[in-house]
């Protein structure tokens, strides 16, 4: 009996653990279902998490890809890009040579320009000059004019013909009349009988030596002159007119002298140039030169008129012939024209059929006096003169 007790309780104890294993079998198996569905959405999951994967990784190249190509035309355009830089440098450095080429080029247009305004400062300044000159000339016309008319009603009123010396070789109109006449004109200034003319003469050295001293003072205290002004012989001018204002207006051979003082002077200022008015001004100082060897040779002229003074029977021939010059437009005796300069011999190609008028004459003598050349002509009416 115990032994069937014993028998029934193991019993008992082993169908309890039989359902209790069948109980954790059933919940082992149903766990296993569980797992095993849940492994089969892991692994659904996980497939989709690849194709995921591979899709965006096969994108991915797609853009490494197109990077790629991106990048190499980036680098090709760097490379491009810095060609055109290395280009633009060298352009920048020829066009900064260029630039300091038209520097060095600007500046020296600017010292031409500064020149040529100076030397249309000082052109302009000659154009004065020769346009007073013009004047002067024009007011020395008309102080011949009125000179020639008053020796014409003197010569009238005193009844005195003029006569002709028998060595004159050329028509009492012409230029070579004109030019002896003022010789003789210079010679007879020397005649204790003109002693007015002396006194006048005087007067217009020492005025002339006065204006000599007053331009070299100034001319020693302004060094900004320009070449070739008309400040000289306006200063001249000016002092004259000062000086002599009490008196009549200066005539031919005033002006001369003074145009030769002020020549003088400008040819030490300005020893280089040789423009117009400079031709000018040697011109007139060869014919001061020429005036002072023909007032050399007085004494002859002197000796001449005593000894045909001492004779009786040629006295009233010479006083006929010895027609005295009063301007530079006389046409008087011929006496001395054999001891004038050669340089004053004129010939005539081709002598005029009727005479010239005064106005003609002088003008022709400035003209010439204003173009000095080795050979000048003058047109006049019908002739040509040559001048040699």
């Amino acid at each position: 009996a115990g032994v069937s007790a014993r028998s029934g309780s193991s019993l008992d104890i082993l169908q309890q653990k039989l359902r209790d294993l069948k109980e954790e079998n059933l919940s082992l198996r149903s766990e296993a279902s569980q797992l095993k569905s849940e492994t089969a959405s892991y692994e659904d999951k996980e497939q989709q998490l690849v194709n995921d994967c591979v899709r965006e990784l096969r994108q991915s190249s797609i853009q490494i890809s197109s990077i790629a190509e991106e990048l190499a035309k980036k680098t090709e355009d760097a490379s491009r890009q810095q060609e055109e830089i290395t280009h633009l440098l060298s352009q920048i450095v020829d066009l900064q040579k260029k630039a300091k080429t038209f520097a060095v080029e600007n500046e020296e247009l600017s010292q031409h320009l500064t020149a040529a305004k100076d030397a249309q400062r000082q052109l302009t300044s000659e154009l004065q000059e020769l346009e007073e000159k013009y004047s002067e000339c024009i007011e020395i016309l008309h102080e011949a004019q009125e000179e020639v008319k008053n020796l014409r009603n003197r010569s009238v009123s005193a009844g005195t013909p003029r006569r002709y010396h028998p060595l004159g070789l050329f028509p009492m109109d012409s230029l070579a009349a004109e030019i002896e006449g003022t010789m003789r004109k210079e010679l007879s200034l020397e005649n204790p009988d003109n002693e007015e003319q002396r006194v006048r003469h005087k007067r217009v050295f020492e005025t002339v030596k006065n204006i000599n001293q007053s331009v070299r003072q100034r001319s020693a205290n302004s060094a900004t002159n320009i070449p070739g002004s008309n400040q000289m012989l306006s200063s001249l001018s000016s002092a004259l007119s000062d000086s002599n204002g009490n008196n009549a207006a200066p005539d031919n051979r005033t002006q001369s002298m003074l145009q030769e003082t002020g020549s003088s002077d400008a040819a030490v200022d300005t020893p280089e140039k040789r423009s117009g008015p400079e031709e000018l001004k040697l011109a007139l100082r060869r014919l001061s030169l020429r005036r002072q060897n023909c007032l050399s040779e007085r004494l002859f002229f002197e000796g001449e008129r005593e000894r045909r003074n001492r004779e009786p029977a040629d006295s009233a021939d010479y006083s006929n012939r010895l027609v005295h010059s009063e301007s530079i437009m006389s046409l008087g005796a011929w006496a001395s024209r054999p001891y004038l300069p050669d340089k004053l011999q004129i010939t005539f190609l081709r002598y005029r059929s009727r005479p010239r008028p005064p106005t003609m004459i002088l003008f022709n003598s400035l003209w010439g006096l204003m173009h000095p050349r080795k050979h000048s002509y003058f047109r006049e009416s019908r002739s040509w003169i040559h001048l040699h």
